[in-house]
């Protein structure tokens, strides 16, 4: 059993501050919450529940995810990250049900359900509508509604995907296509959005929707070269790394060099992308306490301690220059 005291000496902080965390009270800077909930993920996959309390409750949390068996096979990156999630939850002593879209509301109040984790939502939002009909304490990741007042906890991928664009424009790029992922996921749309409203009328781009794949990449990139169809492009941006990888080898076996005759870069920072050739440039999502951090505001919500309004957290997303992407400045 963890408890707050082994928190506070692994992170060298005091007890209070590590309860203030736990519950979300008070004013605690960035750095110390995501040094915090690191800990908690830590401990907890070492050894076992975080004791908060004398006794904790254990709840029934539905994980909605898109579409059974596109979601784990084509999407790598996400899938890794609900099943994060889904251990977390389990080491707590909570009880996590994956279900696929479409759902059944009256399916989840039939199932007990204690509370919702609505990963990777489609864009016309016929899910949530569901979950708000509910009255099921929810929380929304892996893609938010920017223009919508929910209870949303992401990474940043709308200012992630600025981030990366400005970088490849400020190298003199300006004959950009991005490799996309499926044109109804949420996720696509909010790094679309973040891609599109860097643009200037200087810049000349092209869309490309797939999934999230190797494969898509792959093959998308093969068919524009046998159209002749990538002779103008400067850079490609993918809005995965997976994507980006699939291209990369595309590109190398039609004897293009990277970055000298193109430019690539991706989004995602996975592990691989360091070790590509040349090592992909792309966008690291600050994932530390991230899993925790979800299922602590979820958890909280359900309890209703005290009052919580609907809210969007980021998590952080940095650039990582690597040596994919050319310098024409």
């Amino acid at each position: 059993m963890v408890t707050m005291k082994d928190i506070a000496e692994l992170t060298g902080v005091s007890i209070s501050t590590v309860s203030r965390v736990l519950h979300n009270k008070g004013n605690i800077s960035e750095k110390v919450r995501k040094k915090v909930l690191s800990a908690c993920e830590e401990l907890t996959f070492n050894k076992g529940l975080v004791a908060q309390s004398a006794t904790r409750t254990a709840y029934n949390i539905a994980l909605i995810l898109p579409f059974e068996g596109e979601y784990f096979n084509n999407d790598p990156n996400t899938s890794f990250d609900i099943r994060m999630i889904k251990s977390t939850l389990e080491s707590q002593g909570h009880l996590p049900k994956i279900y696929f879209s479409p759902i059944d509301e009256k399916q989840l109040i039939k199932d007990n359900i204690d509370g919702i984790i609505l990963s990777d939502p489609i864009i016309d939002g016929s899910t949530i509508e569901k979950i708000l009909k509910s009255k099921i304490p929810y929380l929304i990741t892996n893609g938010v509604y920017r223009d919508k007042d929910l209870f949303q906890i992401d990474y940043d991928n709308y200012n992630g995907m600025k981030k990366i664009t400005n970088y490849v424009i400020s190298k003199g790029h300006n004959n950009l296509l991005l490799l996309a992922g499926p044109r109804n996921h949420l996720v696509v749309k909010n790094r679309i959005d973040g891609f599109i409203d860097s643009i200037n009328k200087d810049i000349n781009y092209k869309i490309i929707y797939g999934d999230f794949s190797l494969n898509s990449g792959y093959t998308r990139i093969k068919e524009l070269i046998s159209k002749n169809e990538l002779k103008n492009v400067s850079c490609i941006m993918a809005v995965s790394d997976y994507i980006a990888i699939g291209a990369i080898r595309a590109l190398m076996e039609a004897k293009i060099k990277i970055p000298e005759q193109i430019s690539i870069t991706g989004f995602d920072n996975i592990e691989v992308s360091a070790y590509t050739t040349p090592p992909l440039s792309t966008i690291n999502r600050v994932s530390e306490g991230f899993a925790y951090y979800v299922i602590n505001s979820l958890t909280t919500r359900i309890t209703k301690k005290f009052e919580i309004s609907s809210s969007t957290t980021f998590f952080k997303t940095d650039i990582i220059e690597r040596d994919s992407v050319i310098n024409f400045v």
